[in-house]
């Protein structure tokens, strides 16, 4: 399916109000009206809420067949109102995915309709999925087996070596083009972006890239920061108590005195390595334990929620997965052994191989 028979778009001119997300019910007749234009065989039974974050709910739609057989469950996730009305970052995630499938054989969901707007029942935008087989892996792993957990780091390093297929000259976002290039690097895309907050911020767009090397890339993003926080105290205010409910005025002077120091003394020493001019890389922003489904022999069967990905330097890419990191202390050096092994196995270089085992500390630089 192409790029333009995914996306929806109504005839409406203005979005409705938007939605009770803690009420499935409510959603049904918006949602039955979407079913039956991405499913015209199918009839939709039943909305249930599947999971939630701070910036998606999830829920699973049953469809039946027009011969009351039921038939597709697939997971619709609906922007919350931490977004605004038009989500950039979600246009860039079905585009990534679109990409991945063409390039990789690692297992994304497939995207049956999108729409990146609020222009629609729903009030929001929102994106229809395929259910992925397995469980996630926070849910998975404490019932996994020794051995299938070192087939998880195994297969991570494999998806690691297929993301490393995926090569760039510059730092940035995927977008659907033109038939000539269909899928197209460009400004990169981050949920932040999306916020109601900082849209009404002229010179917000002056950052978004794409970049040539990490040390712009980074430098762009701490500058924005701190270009956010000296615009209104107390709409940063508001939002932490929505999004981070930490107490604003304690960290408020401390990321007031670090950010500055983190901007002029340690992006520098970061970007200071080859890697950071590149070539670039696609990673996936967020693989967390969350992210990554599995079956009981602990073989990945999908990678979820690829809002917010972008090219990134080797080093964001390549090293041990955090989560692999915080396991206890004598497992997490035999996964990272297991780690870096698999990577030889598979043919990366020693020059690859000596970043994953040394320059973790780059990348957490990076996602901090």
């Amino acid at each position: 399916m192409s790029p333009l028979e995914m996306k929806l778009e109504f005839p409406a001119a203005t979005a409705p109000p938007p939605p009770d997300l803690s009420r499935p019910d409510s959603l049904f007749d918006a949602a039955a009206t979407i079913a039956m234009q991405v499913f015209p065989d199918m009839t939709l039974t039943k909305i249930t809420s599947f999971d939630s974050g701070v910036y998606n709910q999830l829920f699973e739609l049953d469809l039946a067949s027009s011969g009351g057989r039921s038939g597709e469950r697939p997971i619709l996730r609906v922007a919350t109102v931490k977004k605004a009305t038009s989500d950039i970052s979600l246009e860039s995630e079905v585009a990534t995915m679109a990409y991945i499938k063409l390039y990789t054989t690692i297992p994304v969901p497939d995207v049956y309709a999108y729409c990146p707007n609020a222009k629609n029942p729903l009030g929001a935008p929102f994106v229809i999925i395929s259910r992925m087989v397995g469980q996630a892996l926070d849910v998975a792993w404490p019932q996994l087996s020794y051995d299938a957990r070192v087939r998880v780091i195994q297969e991570y390093a494999r998806v690691t070596s297929k993301l490393l297929q995926c090569q760039f000259p510059l730092i940035g976002s995927l977008h659907f083009g033109t038939d000539d290039s269909p899928i197209v690097l460009g400004d990169v895309s981050l949920r932040k972006m999306c916020a109601d907050i900082r849209a009404e911020y002229e010179d917000y767009a002056s950052w978004k890239g794409p970049w040539q090397d990490a040390a712009q890339w980074l430098k762009a993003s701490l500058e924005d920061e701190l270009q956010f926080m000296t615009k209104d105290s107390l709409k940063c205010q508001s939002w932490n108590d929505q999004v981070l409910v930490l107490d604003i005025d304690t960290i408020w002077p401390i990321a007031q005195r670090i950010i500055p120091e983190l901007l002029n003394k340690w992006t520098p020493l970061v970007a200071s390595d080859k890697w950071s001019k590149g070539p670039f890389y696609l990673g996936h922003a967020d693989l967390s334990f969350a992210n990554v489904m599995v079956d009981k022999d602990g073989s990945i069967t999908g990678v979820v929620d690829w809002e917010m990905s972008s090219t990134m330097p080797l080093w964001n890419v390549v090293c041990c997965p955090p989560w692999a990191e915080d396991i206890e202390l004598c497992d997490s050096f035999t996964f990272q052994i297991v780690y870096l092994d698999e990577l030889g196995r598979l043919g990366l270089s020693d020059d690859i191989i000596d970043v994953a085992r040394h320059d973790g500390w780059r990348r957490d630089y990076a996602d901090g």
